[in-house]
């Protein structure tokens, strides 16, 4: 189902969201904890965007 490439992938994905609530909910005290749960948040859809991108390009030359 998934590669190990794609498990790493989700795997970054994920921690990154763990850590942008933890930073969200101030749980990791930091001067802006909303702005800086939102800069990390957008991280998730960055790893995903790049793991989709390769995912095409290996699929596109197995061809």
């Amino acid at each position: 189902m998934f590669k190990n490439w794609e498990i790493s992938f989700l795997a970054a994905a994920f921690g990154s969201f763990l850590f942008s609530n933890a930073l969200w909910f101030n749980v990791i005290p930091t001067a802006n904890p909303h702005e800086s749960g939102i800069y990390v948040g957008h991280w998730v859809s960055s790893i995903i965007g790049l793991m989709t991108f390769l995912k095409l390009m290996t699929l596109r030359s197995s061809r």
